[in-house]
This record gives C-alpha cells, sequence and structure tokens, in this order.
C-alpha cells in the first residue's frame, strides 16, 4: 500500500475524510487488542471499510439494546471471525477506525437503517481503503487463510 500511495498519482494517500457518524475505533497493533463502537461528531481521521457477505441473521449487529455497551466495549468473545480478520488487517495497516455496515447501523430503528443505508455510498467513498471478505460466505467464516498468517505488521506506524 505504502509503494503504491508514493508512486503512482492516483494512488496518493488521501487526506482525512469525515468520519461516519458510528465506526469501530481499534488499538493499535502491538497493544492488548481492544475495539469498541465509536460515536463521532463531523470529526475527520482516516478509516477503512469492511465489505462481506451478510447471508441470514446478523445476531451480533448494533441494536437499540446494545448501542451503549457497544459504545465501552465490542466484546471480543462474541465478534464475528470476519469483523476479527478484518480488525487483524485494519491494525496491520495502521488503521485506527474501520466502518461496519452492521455496527454502524441501529438494525432495530427503521429511520436508522434508511439514514445509514442513505450514507453508504459516501461512507465508503470516504474511507481509505475497504477490506474485501470475499471468501467468507458469511460473517461466521474467517477469510485469511492459515497460509498467509500469521500477518506481518513490521515497520507500520498507527494512523
Amino acid at each position: 500500500m505504502e509503494k503504491c500511495s508514493t508512486n503512482h498519482d492516483s494512488c496518493r494517500i488521501r487526506t482525512p475524510s469525515e468520519l461516519p457518524t458510528r465506526l469501530v475505533e481499534l488499538s493499535p497493533f502491538g497493544e492488548p487488542q481492544t475495539a469498541r463502537l465509536r460515536h463521532s461528531q463531523r470529526e475527520t481521521a482516516i478509516y477503512c471499510a469492511l465489505s462481506y457477505c451478510w447471508c441470514g441473521s446478523q445476531p451480533f449487529a448494533t441494536s437499540i439494546e446494545r448501542y451503549g455497551s457497544y459504545l465501552q466495549c465490542i466484546p471480543s468473545s462474541d465478534t464475528p471471525k470476519t469483523y476479527r480478520d478484518a480488525f487483524q488487517v485494519a491494525r496491520c495497516m495502521a488503521m485506527r477506525y474501520i466502518w461496519i455496515d452492521s455496527l454502524y447501523i441501529l438494525q432495530d430503528d427503521h429511520d436508522d437503517v434508511q439514514r445509514g443505508i442513505a450514507n453508504m455510498l459516501s461512507i465508503y467513498m470516504g474511507s481509505q481503503f475497504t477490506i474485501s471478505a470475499a471468501s467468507a460466505m458469511n460473517c461466521n467464516q474467517d477469510f485469511l487463510q492459515t497460509v498467509i498468517l500469521p500477518i506481518d505488521c513490521s515497520g507500520f506506524a498507527y494512523a
């Protein structure tokens, strides 16, 4: 990514963009792995996004009931494998924030669902990059294969 952003004019790293209203804040690589939902109010920063296959219910998705606890901590023991892999990639790419649609939208609030869907294009466009978990059939499958693990994150600075 660094080679691409420094050698290709069309790939220059973007300047920070306005953060989505809700996204996941990650602990830096090398520190204990924690994640929490973050409510942003027109702040700017660099973030990445996750694209994955929903395929069925999303019992881990943000609901009105879970919202307050997710602001404190997203429980790693319950986190779907696809999210855990995405968190690992984001940390290794020195991303402090990652946007995941099912955590961004309050799934049991019709108005929030409508607003969230309407904002998705601009959210993907504002992200530094999008992680595509195309090899996972649903959020409960990992997409990082053992052949490429462990990921070497040495040399990355935390953004």
